[in-house]
């Protein structure tokens, strides 16, 4: 066969230790240095520094938090990045909701999570569960914790599939009604919520499409509680 000529049209591009050379070192081994044209006469190594630093006030710098201690604010997170900074439960609840996220609060302790609740669950003895809830009720005023870790969410705004994790957790759904009473929502399924009614301490079942359309006919007037760690 005869000879052959290989031809490239394509640019060649320079290495990436292009103008970077090396010596072998006994101490440090391999020793990189940039190749340069021309000589450095200058071999002095000029720094600048503020020579003195002075207070106009005091050496003491206070960092102040965005918000006092006594207001929680709520981190909505979803596919892996931060979707927002919420005054209120709910905003931060529905911002996640669509994305499969979670919601935490500033110390980034997680309170409300899409993807971690079972198909279904149902709390045997609905006043016990509650217990912790309802014992702190007379003092809730709003999104606050008590100190025996519990927190207690103004959850207004909310739906009731989106609170139906709390239930998952282990802790009943508090759900104001219009005569100033309130139901326990108790437990769930596919097809429907199990709601308690403290005033006769019986349990009955409502379809999940009645149940939401019946509890927004309340305005979602509901309080969600958990234990933080």
């Amino acid at each position: 066969a005869g000879n052959d000529t290989i031809v490239c049209n394509e640019a060649t591009e320079e290495a990436y230790m292009e103008g970077i050379g090396w010596y072998a070192s006994e101490i440090q081994r391999k020793v990189y240095f940039i190749q340069i044209d021309g000589e450095i006469r200058d071999r002095g190594v000029r720094i600048s520094a503020a020579s003195r630093i002075s207070y106009d006030n005091s050496e003491l710098l206070l960092l102040n938090s965005a918000a006092p201690d006594s207001e929680m604010v709520f981190y909505a997170y979803g596919r892996g990045r931060l979707l927002g900074i919420f005054p209120e439960f709910y905003q931060a609840v529905n911002v996640s909701y669509d994305l499969m996220g979670m919601v935490t609060d500033q110390y980034q302790r997680i309170l409300w999570d899409r993807v971690n609740r079972g198909n279904l669950r149902n709390l045997k003895d609905p006043q016990t569960s509650a217990y912790d809830i309802l014992r702190h009720l007379n003092d809730f005023s709003g999104n606050m914790e008590f100190d025996d870790s519990m927190v207690l969410l103004d959850a207004r705004g909310a739906d009731l599939r989106q609170v139906l994790y709390f239930i998952g957790q282990g802790y009943p759904v508090l759900a104001y009604v219009e005569n100033g009473g309130y139901l326990l929502l108790c437990g769930y399924d596919q097809y429907n919520v199990s709601i308690f009614n403290p005033v006769t301490e019986e349990t009955h079942k409502m379809g999940l499409n009645d149940a939401a359309d019946y509890f927004a006919g309340e305005g979602n007037d509901f309080v969600c509680g958990i234990h933080v760690k």
